[in-house]
């Protein structure tokens, strides 16, 4: 459900809740990473030269989703059907001391936003994120960056 993915990226950017632009300045984005494509959907605000003149990711995070399933113990019948819908976000660090802290600080904060966070859909029926596992910090396809991926389980109510 694309309007999850977008209350999830709205959040994190919100400025309140001093993530977005001071600990992720390339951005939060609801979509793959692309570079130097003057098409729509581009992404290159997530980059900056180097003084190397080398094209480096600035720290972003990426949400990916949900992916939606049914729940183990069965849709709720009636006039809503429980889903489940899985959120990735992968957080892109520099491949640095400093990017590693900056990653456990990124978790830290999106944690405390997302986990056990509630809201009401636009159908009127409420929807729970909670946190899952995250996986280590690997070098990514952006030369000098790491990522690691978070999952999130969305619990939201649907019309039948």
């Amino acid at each position: 459900m694309q309007e999850i993915r977008r209350r999830v990226v709205d959040r994190l950017k919100d400025p309140v809740n001093d993530l977005y632009p001071d600990l992720v300045p390339g951005g939060v984005w609801d979509r793959a990473l692309k570079r130097g494509e003057t098409s729509p959907g581009n992404t290159n605000s997530a980059f900056y030269k180097d003084p190397g003149g080398i094209v480096r990711l600035h720290r972003t995070i990426v949400v990916i989703g949900p992916n939606e399933v049914e729940p183990v113990d069965g849709p709720r019948r009636g006039e809503a059907i429980l889903r489940n819908g899985f959120l990735r976000l992968f957080y892109f660090v520099e491949a640095t001391s400093s990017g590693k802290e900056a990653l456990d600080q990124i978790d830290v904060k999106v944690w405390s936003l997302l986990h056990d966070h509630q809201e009401t859909l636009s159908t009127g029926y409420p929807m729970t994120l909670s946190a899952l596992e995250m996986t280590e910090p690997v070098d990514s396809e952006w030369e000098g960056s790491l990522v690691c991926m978070r999952r999130f389980l969305a619990e939201y109510l649907r019309p039948t």
